[in-house]
């Protein structure tokens, strides 16, 4: 019976995509065991974020996905999978207190800084902080015998920036107010979708060559949207006409003209986008002649939920290959009171309002 089941299942993933000649290659190279695991972490890591009515559900995923990512080798290495074991020793200690509370009849104590933190969508993964340093030092290394003391926030989805936050509160104004860095554009949007960054927004400034990362993968109609329902949008492109433009086709070694033309696409989308709206004057369109030095998306303003994504330009490497950082805005709260001007936020925020001043607008 299972034999019969496993070639109808062949046969359709040979009618489908994945039944390519590369995606065959890939199934052939990943033992069954492996698929079986990173299914396995996939569902612990679903029950920690949703434990339903049962607290205790994810106190036992987290100690289940503690013990595979051991198993497996990953507690000494230092990659992802690493800031993976260590946010599941965290929801461990989150989910053991919320469990203890429940049992007690009680709510877990939420600290001042915790409780002020109002955050963008992508940075409402904050669900950890330690009442005090020891306490979450006690966690991260394994002792977990002052857990019910670890104050909560409400439980959220993603492990790696409830992950930073801890680390942020451990390690003062070390990583200033950066959230998590990624080697790529693509693997940021892995973990951020772009509907999380963007939608919802209540105010847009993003300035680049292209401006790929919203044009291409946000829809003209979301952005309609976005503009019709309050936001204001500010894009700052790189002049297609400039002699910039040329040299970062030389630096990609790319055709002449390729660039430019794809520069003058995705402004030309974004005035029909602009033309569709009740009132232009919410989404703003400039042009800058400089050398582009970021590209950055700005998102709500200088709001203590304000959030960007900054990437540099390097030589020879296009953008979504590019290393990506994702900044908080800390002013206004207790933390950046104390960071003051040295975290990166306010930097790109002030280099967005010089181009801006002088640039020239798209009618």
């Amino acid at each position: 019976m299972a034999s019969h089941q496993d070639d109808d299942f062949e046969a359709l993933l040979e009618k489908s995509s994945l039944g390519g000649p590369a995606a065959s290659r890939l199934r052939e190279r990943t033992p069954l065991s492996r698929a079986r695991t990173v299914r396995r972490i996939n569902e612990l890591r679903h029950q920690i974020a949703h434990p339903g009515d049962e607290p205790d559900n994810a106190v036992q995923a987290a100690r289940d996905l503690l013990r595979l990512l051991n198993d497996l080798g990953y507690g000494t290495q230092g990659e992802v999978p690493d800031e993976l074991r260590i946010a599941a020793r965290l929801a461990e200690v989150v989910a053991d207190a919320e469990a203890h509370s429940s049992r007690a009849g009680t709510s877990p104590a939420r600290s001042q800084p915790a409780a002020a933190r109002q955050t963008h969508p992508v940075l409402q993964n904050t669900a950890t902080l330690a009442e005090s340093r020891e306490d979450l030092v006690a966690a991260l290394t394994g002792s977990s015998s002052q857990i019910h003391q670890t104050t909560v926030e409400p439980a959220v989805e993603s492990a790696l920036v409830r992950t930073m936050n801890a680390v942020e509160d451990m390690g003062d104004d070390r990583y200033a107010d950066t959230v998590a860095a990624y080697p790529t554009r693509t693997q940021l949007l892995h973990q951020f979708p772009v509907a999380d960054i963007f939608g919802g927004a209540r105010r847009l400034d993003a300035i680049g060559i292209g401006l790929n990362l919203l044009v291409q993968n946000f829809s003209g109609r979301r952005l309609v949207r976005l503009a019709e329902s309050g936001c204001r949008v500010r894009l700052l492109f790189l002049n297609p006409a400039s002699s910039a433009v040329k040299r970062r086709e030389r630096e990609l070694g790319i055709k002449r003209g390729e660039l430019s033309r794809a520069v003058e696409m995705n402004i030309l989308h974004m005035r029909r986008v602009r033309s569709r709206l009740c009132d232009p004057g919410v989404f703003e369109i400039r042009l800058f002649d400089e050398t582009p030095r970021i590209t950055a998306y700005l998102v709500n303003g200088g709001g203590s939920d304000s959030l960007a994504i900054v990437q540099t330009y390097l030589r020879r490497t296009r953008g979504p290959q590019t290393p990506v950082l994702v900044l908080r805005n800390d002013t206004g709260t207790a933390r950046g009171n104390e960071v003051g001007e040295s975290g990166l936020f306010p930097a790109y925020r002030e280099e967005f309002d010089l181009m801006w001043a002088e640039s020239r607008p798209v009618t």
